[in-house]
């Protein structure tokens, strides 16, 4: 029996302690309503907002109240600025009715609102505000609220008392510059508190801005390119000791990007705050260039914020064309590492990627002769879009935060050397855009370029059908008396981009 009431007081104990923390968190419910006259010159959207804010104005008032004894129990000291705009910072509203009575000759508004303030954010908005002007903002906004109320009734009366003519056109403007400067303090309260959110709302907002972009990002991967592949052609082009016969695998390849995709990617960024814009260009060597090839391109900032943007950009710029072969064994490879497609400053690099990082985009004169070698197009303003890999920028220009997608249709052909029993047993070629981390990173300074580039400059030194089909393994070792034999699956081929 001893044991029994000893494990029912610990028990109790415990109980005792876990209660407070569990009704920390208090909510207070308040009701308020308000009425308000439409006069003449005012709109009913107007109207109601005005019977809804003299409402809130209620409730905050009681509000404030319930804030101010919840702090002093909480040891907080605060002033009754800051208390009031703690209240109007926890303040939940929710209309329950609302209604319109014609009263003589105007319409009377009517507004019955439900309020919730809740303790949980109050000792975080308290660490926020104390000490800070944000109180005093918003206080003068209270006072902006209230001298605009006492201006409008003055005006309001004053259109009541006078006969029609210009006294009381004028009278009908400033009714309607005061309705406009209601919105004005209606949208600067919005932002005052939204300066006021908690950390973990913001990392939310952060979080759902990134899940944007990798969402329209995973559309232009899955919906952005329309591929066409043509009718590939073989040809002899040697004979190699180890495997007989030498082929080279021609494949034409048509490329273009959805206008489905453009239009998602102009939606998303207006989503975010940024903008786009759509420029006729023609791609060549100067402004009066009238062989180049033109086209219609839409250039996009992905949000307002740099960071969003900057993550948008960095993704396409490891956007690659791939070429898939596939064998009768059900065996094969894929081909991405293509000298266009991975030298930035190549004109071929924009071939295979028609959505492509923006280096930059002034006039001719702002940029002057830097560059004369680099990919570049021009517009009627004559303004130089310059477009390619972050590469680009290292050399000389600031980092940009735009991509930019053209519309044009791109036809280039992608080339391999292969032996010729490995290219009858070629079944299927297909193509498609991939996310491709760059291997020749721009960040990288001289005397660190990763070792794969020793295996690309000893490769020069073979006959170049050797060079664009032999393995690492084949370049750095000598060539043995006896070769031995290579499994079909060792076969990686090199690829070329050629017009």
């Amino acid at each position: 029996m001893t044991v029994r009431r000893s494990f029912l007081s610990i028990l109790a104990s415990l109980l005792l302690l876990v209660v407070p923390l569990v009704a920390h968190a208090e909510t207070k419910v308040l009701t308020a309503e308000a009425a308000y006259l439409m006069g003449d010159g005012e709109t009913p959207s107007f109207a109601e907002a005005m019977a809804l804010q003299r409402a809130k104005q209620i409730a905050l008032e009681q509000a404030g109240t319930y804030v101010e004894s919840y702090t002093k129990v909480q040891h907080l000291d605060l002033t009754t600025e800051e208390i009031q705009t703690i209240a109007g910072g926890v303040l939940q509203v929710e209309v329950l009715d609302k209604s319109r009575t014609l009263i003589g000759d105007g319409l009377r508004f009517f507004v019955k609102i439900k309020t919730t303030v809740t303790t949980d954010k109050m000792e975080e908005l308290a660490q926020r505000i104390k000490g800070k002007n944000v109180a005093e903002e918003y206080k003068k906004l209270q006072e902006d609220y209230a001298r605009l109320g006492k201006e409008l009734e003055t005006w309001k009366q004053l259109v009541v008392r006078i006969s029609p003519g210009q006294e009381r056109d004028t009278a009908l403007d400033q009714i309607r510059e005061r309705e406009k400067a209601f919105a004005a303090l209606q949208k600067n309260e919005t932002a005052l508190f939204q300066r006021l959110v908690s950390g973990e709302s913001l990392v939310r907002k952060a979080q759902d801005e990134r899940a944007m972009v990798d969402s329209l990002f995973q559309k232009i991967l899955e919906q952005g390119y329309l591929i066409a592949i043509g009718e590939p052609t073989l040809h002899k082009i040697g004979v190699d000791p180890i495997n007989g016969d030498m082929m080279k695998l021609r494949v034409p390849i048509t490329l273009q990007t959805s206008k489905a995709i453009r239009v998602a990617m102009e939606e998303t960024a207006q989503s975010l705050g940024g903008n786009s814009k759509i420029k006729r260009l023609v791609r060549g060597k100067h402004p009066d260039d009238t062989k180049g090839r033109t086209t219609e391109a839409t250039v996009i900032r992905m949000g307002r914020d740099e960071v969003v943007s900057r993550y948008f950009r960095d993704r396409v710029e490891e956007l690659t064309f791939v070429l898939n072969v596939t064998l009768e064994n059900g065996e094969g490879w894929s081909c991405s590492d293509t000298n266009g497609n991975r030298d930035p400053d190549s004109l071929s690099y924009l071939d295979m990627n028609p959505i492509a990082p923006v280096i930059e985009f002034r006039t001719e004169t702002e940029l002057g002769l830097a560059l004369y070698d680099h990919i570049r197009w021009f517009g009627d303003d004559r303004q130089v879009l310059v477009a390619g890999s972050v590469a680009i920028h290292n050399k000389a220009f600031p980092y940009s935060d735009r991509v930019v997608a053209f519309d044009d249709i791109r036809s280039f052909s992608i080339t391999m050397a292969l032996p010729a029993n490995v290219a009858r047993k070629i079944k299927g070629i297909t193509g498609e855009i991939r996310e491709i981390p760059r291997l020749y990173s721009s960040f990288l300074g001289e005397g660190s370029i990763p070792k794969t580039t020793e295996t690309v400059a000893t490769r020069d030194d073979l006959p170049w059908w050797q060079r664009l089909f032999a393995s690492s393994g084949d370049v750095r070792d000598t060539a043995p008396k006896q070769p031995p034999q290579r499994k079909l699956k060792d076969i990686v081929p090199l690829c070329n981009i050629e017009p």
